[in-house]
C-alpha cells in the first residue's frame, strides 16, 4: 500500500493521459493534484506578468530556457514536499512529458519521497494525438509529417529509457479511457 508520507508522480511521454489519470486517482486517494506544465504556466506568469500556455512558453523561449523553468517547478515543488509544505495529504504530481530530457529530474524523483509510475502507449497513437492540434514547437522543423513522426519516434524511445529507469512501476495505457487506467494504477498501488 502507498504510504502517506510519499507523492505519487506520474510520468510518461506527450499526451499518454498522465493529467487525466492524475487528477482521478487524486480524487480516489483524496489528495492534491499538481500538473508540472500548470505550474510552469504559474512561474512564467509570476516572472513575466503575461499568462501563456505552455506551449506558447515552450516556442518564445526555446528549450533551453523552458527546461530551465520546468527544473525550477521541480525543485520548489519539491522543497515544498521536504519541508512540510503539503502536509497532510502529500499530492499527485503529473510530469510534463519533456522531463525524459533532463537527467538531473531522476535526482528529484526519490524512491524515498516519491512513488514514480510510468504510464506507457503506443507512440503511433500519441503521434496522432499530438498531430491533430497541430505539431508543438519541438517538432516544428521536421519536413512533412513522415519525417515529424520518426523525430517524435527517436525523442520518444530516448525518453522512455529514463522514464522506465525511475519508474516504480509502469502500466501499459493501450488506448483505454483515463478511468480503467486509474482503477488499474489504484490498484497496483494499494497492495
Amino acid at each position: 500500500m502507498i504510504r502517506d508520507d510519499r507523492s505519487i508522480v506520474i510520468i510518461g511521454l506527450k499526451h499518454c493521459g498522465k493529467s487525466s489519470v492524475a487528477r482521478i486517482l487524486a480524487k480516489h486517494l483524496r489528495r492534491p493534484h499538481y500538473d508540472t506544465d500548470n505550474l510552469l504556466e504559474e512561474l512564467y506568469f509570476a516572472e513575466q506578468g503575461k499568462r501563456l500556455n505552455f506551449r506558447e512558453i515552450y516556442a518564445k523561449l526555446g528549450k533551453q530556457r523552458f527546461d530551465q523553468l520546468q527544473m525550477s517547478v521541480l525543485k520548489n515543488f519539491f522543497d515544498r514536499q521536504h519541508s512540510g509544505g503539503f502536509w497532510p495529504r502529500l499530492p499527485l504530481l503529473s510530469l510534463g512529458g519533456g522531463a525524459g530530457d533532463l537527467p538531473e529530474v531522476g535526482h528529484l524523483l526519490d524512491g524515498e519521497n516519491c512513488l514514480v509510475v510510468l504510464l506507457e502507449e503506443n507512440p503511433e497513437l500519441l503521434f496522432e494525438r499530438i498531430s491533430a492540434t497541430g505539431l508543438p514547437s519541438f517538432l516544428s522543423d521536421a519536413e512533412g509529417p513522415e519525417e515529424a513522426f520518426l523525430k517524435f519516434c527517436r525523442l520518444s524511445e530516448q525518453r522512455l529509457v529514463r522514464y522506465r529507469d525511475w519508474a516504480e512501476f509502469r502500466i501499459l495505457c493501450r488506448d483505454r479511457g483515463q478511468e480503467e487506467v486509474a482503477l488499474e494504477l489504484l490498484q497496483r498501488i494499494e497492495r
